[in-house]
């Protein structure tokens, strides 16, 4: 079965963020970018939290790639 390419991932120039320093210091530290990192981490800010959040990858994409590339044999291998 050949492997179906992503419309989306496949034509779209992603964009990239610089390195920004860390804060000296922080209520809570979020790792990873994605949905859920940066929904926790916009619910924690509006309660108080000095949030930091850190990626290693793309913001907002890392687990979406991971999904659309990997969901099949992860499934595969549960079963």
């Amino acid at each position: 079965m050949p492997q179906e390419l992503n419309y989306w991932l496949t034509t779209v120039e992603m964009p990239t963020s610089p390195a920004l320093p860390l804060p000296e210091s922080a209520d809570v530290a979020i790792i990873g970018a994605g949905f859920t990192g940066l929904s926790a981490a916009l619910a924690l800010a509006k309660r108080g939290a000095k949030v930091v959040v850190l990626e290693s990858e793309t913001i907002g994409w890392a687990r979406v790639r991971a999904m659309v590339h990997g969901a099949h044999r992860t499934k595969a291998r549960r079963q």
